[in-house]
C-alpha cells in the first residue's frame, strides 16, 4: 500500500491533471482563485500599496477587476464603459457610479508570494497617470480589451490601447506582473489595509445586488 507520506503529497502527475484540468475550464480556475484570495485575506495581514501597484477586486465570484494604484488613495481604472478614470480605493472597490454593483468585499495588491513584498514600479504609475490624463474612451471589449489588459500594458509601460491581443485574464495579468515586477517569481494577491476589516460588507453589498435585480 501507499506509505503516510506518499499519502500526503499526491504526485506531480495528479497535480499536473488537475491544472490541465482548471486551465481547460477558465470559469472554475476563475472561482478557485477567488475563493483562495479571500482565504489570504483573512489570513494574512494587510499590505499598503505602492504608486504602480497592481490592483484587483472581485466583481462576483468568479469576475474580477484591476487596475493600478497611483498613490495618495487613487487608482487609474478601465471602466466597462470605456473610460479611462482615477478614481478612490473606496470607488475602486464598491464601484463609484453605481452603474455596477461590484460585490468584492476587499481591495487586493499585486505582492510576492515568498516575502509579501508589494510589487509595483514608477514606471507603471507614469504610465497609469498619462492614461487617464488623456481622458479618453478605448474600444472597451470585455474578453479582448479589458481592465486586465489596461492594468498589464501600463506595469509593461506600453501605450493602453495599442495591443491587439487574444483572451485576457486574471492569468495573464499574473504572468506580466510576475515577468515584469517580480523577476518571474510567483505573486499573491494580499488585502490593501483599511479595505480589509469589515466582514459584514460582502452580505450588504449582495443584499444591494439582490434588491436591485427585484427591482426594489
Amino acid at each position: 500500500g501507499q506509505t503516510r507520506a506518499a499519502q500526503a503529497h499526491p504526485s506531480p502527475m495528479k497535480g499536473a491533471s488537475r491544472r490541465d484540468r482548471l486551465a481547460d475550464n477558465p470559469l472554475a480556475d476563475s472561482v478557485m482563485r477567488n475563493v483562495a484570495r479571500v482565504v489570504g485575506a483573512i489570513v494574512h495581514p494587510a499590505v499598503d500599496p505602492r504608486p504602480g501597484t497592481p490592483l484587483l477586486v472581485n466583481l462576483a465570484l468568479a469576475i474580477e477587476h484591476s487596475g493600478v494604484y497611483l498613490g495618495d488613495g487613487e487608482v487609474a481604472e478601465l471602466h466597462g464603459s470605456g473610460r479611462l478614470r482615477r478614481v478612490s480605493l473606496a470607488a475602486f472597490r464598491d464601484g463609484g457610479d453605481d452603474a455596477a454593483a461590484r460585490t468584492g468585499a476587499f481591495i487586493y495588491a499585486a505582492c510576492d508570494r515568498a516575502t509579501a513584498r508589494v510589487l509595483g514600479s514608477d514606471g507603471a504609475a507614469r504610465m497609469a497617470q498619462t492614461a487617464v490624463e488623456g481622458a479618453r474612451r478605448l474600444n472597451y471589449n470585455l474578453l479582448f480589451n479589458n481592465c486586465h489588459l489596461f492594468t498589464a500594458t501600463c506595469v509593461l509601460e506600453s501605450t493602453p490601447g495599442k495591443w491587439a491581443t487574444g483572451i485576457f485574464t486574471v492569468a495573464g495579468l499574473e504572468e506580466v506582473v510576475a515577468a515584469r515586477l517580480n523577476a518571474g517569481r510567483p505573486i499573491i494577491w494580499l488585502p490593501v489595509r483599511g479595505y480589509d476589516a469589515d466582514p459584514g460588507l460582502l452580505p450588504r453589498k449582495l443584499a444591494r445586488l439582490a434588491r436591485r435585480i427585484s427591482g426594489r
